[in-house]
């Protein structure tokens, strides 16, 4: 798999048999908060052409300036992206823990949450809890999302089978 991971202004182009293993390492050792940007199907090979591709724009090893070209080539290829089936949504790295990496992340209390949902600290646990075994509704994540100032989304992505007709 090919991964584009941007830290400040720079993007990692990267490979990994498995990027769920791969990108928290990356995490542990960059001193900026790593968002995953795009995951495609590839190899090495391919890994080398990107490198080629973007050579203009390589800043150290395969740290690259976040470029207009580089933004295209995310952009362009978004229909291919397989981040979500890794469990990287948008720039947490918890699988099913996103309403507590987002509290942690902003340091915000169980009391705090439970007080933009109208409902107790012991009522924001339960939902935690119930998110991490899988167990939460769509619409509770929503109303969680809209209490936090985040955008929920879940989303179906068109197969490239161009003989399916919807």
């Amino acid at each position: 798999m090919i991964y584009f991971l941007k830290a400040n202004n720079r993007i990692k182009i990267g490979y990994a048999n498995d990027p769920t293993h791969r990108i928290p390492s990356i995490q542990t050792s960059s001193p900026f908060e790593l968002e995953v940007l795009l995951i495609i199907d590839g190899n090495y090979d391919r890994e080398r052409e990107l490198h080629q591709k973007f050579e203009a724009f390589r800043k150290s090893g395969e740290w690259f300036e976040y470029s207009e070209p580089i933004r295209n080539f995310i952009s362009q290829n978004s229909s291919e992206d397989r981040k979500y089936e890794f469990g990287f949504v948008n720039e947490a790295f918890a699988g099913n823990e996103q309403i507590l990496t987002i509290r942690k992340r902003h340091k915000i209390s169980l009391e705090s949450l439970g007080s933009k949902l109208d409902m107790t600290r012991q009522g924001v646990y339960k939902i935690q809890q119930s998110e991490k075994s899988g167990a939460i509704s769509i619409n509770s994540l929503k109303k969680v999302a809209e209490a936090l100032d985040y955008t929920f989304e879940y989303r179906f992505v068109k197969s490239n089978d161009e003989n399916e007709k919807i």
